[in-house]
């Protein structure tokens, strides 16, 4: 028995966006003495409510975004300035949209954007 391989493609993009660990949410008038959440929670779940194709955070070890310091992970604590990213994939246009709606939690932030294609492997 054979079968043939077919992939199938579309455009899709990738949005990268750079914040740190400690990137919290911003203060909420007098609730401020509760603890703010995740920026890059907060992110992804505005993905997921918007129908972003898929959403994800990332950490790393050592690094800078912009013109902030090289930071790096500190064995006796947390490092909340060091860098970290938040991933999202879906057509250029949806992630345009989402940037501009969200865009006063976004200010300042360095964002990538990268065009790839999405497979669909299938058999005929």
């Amino acid at each position: 028995m054979t079968f043939k391989r077919h992939i199938d493609s579309r455009e899709i993009g990738h949005l990268s966006i750079y914040l740190a660990r400690k990137d919290r949410m911003p203060s909420r008038g007098w609730l401020n003495f509760l603890p703010r959440r995740s920026l890059a929670q907060h992110i992804i779940d505005l993905a997921k409510q918007d129908g972003i194709l898929n959403a994800t955070s990332h950490s790393t070890h050592y690094g800078f975004t912009g013109r902030g310091d090289i930071e790096t992970i500190q064995p006796d604590h947390a490092n909340g300035r060091l860098v970290m990213f938040v991933e999202l994939v879906a057509e250029r246009e949806h992630l345009e949209r989402f940037a501009c709606t969200y865009r006063e939690l976004l200010k300042g932030k360095v964002m990538v954007y990268k065009h790839v294609e999405q497979w669909m492997v299938g058999q005929e």
